[in-house]
């Protein structure tokens, strides 16, 4: 885990009253799941360019491309094995797309990845950008 990553995500996209208890609970081992699994709901939608559970995966890649070059690698924050690793962006995509749970692709600084997980039809996937 990177520590320093994780906080800056926290502090650009999480509401504000939530950031803190955020912050802790990821660096919590008991308390780190069950945060993940709440990120989507504490994402500040002001920053949210797509919110959409109907979006197809090429479609969402797509709009990725506008603000992000696909071909360098990612962090990411996960309901899977691949949390807490940079991985290339292309990998975690798939993973992504492939799992059922709560996935967090940070590109950068200023461009987040989000989908929630699967409980009732299609998973809602959020492209968040915040330029500042």
């Amino acid at each position: 885990m990177d520590k320093s990553i994780e906080e800056k995500f926290v502090k650009k996209f999480i509401l504000k009253d939530k950031r803190e208890r955020t912050i802790f609970e990821l660096g919590s081992i008991k308390k780190r799941i069950q945060t993940i699994l709440r990120l989507v709901n504490y994402a500040d939608e002001r920053y949210a360019i797509l919110c959409d559970s109907k979006i197809k995966d090429a479609d969402l890649l797509k709009r990725i491309t506008d603000f992000y070059n696909i071909n360098s690698d990612c962090y990411v924050i996960a309901e899977h094995s691949d949390d807490g690793k940079k991985l290339p962006f292309k990998t975690a995509f798939e993973n992504m797309c492939d799992g059922c749970g709560v996935y967090v692709i940070i590109c950068n600084e200023n461009l987040v990845v989000m989908k929630d997980e699967v409980v009732y039809g299609a998973p809602v996937k959020m492209l968040l950008y915040r330029k500042d």
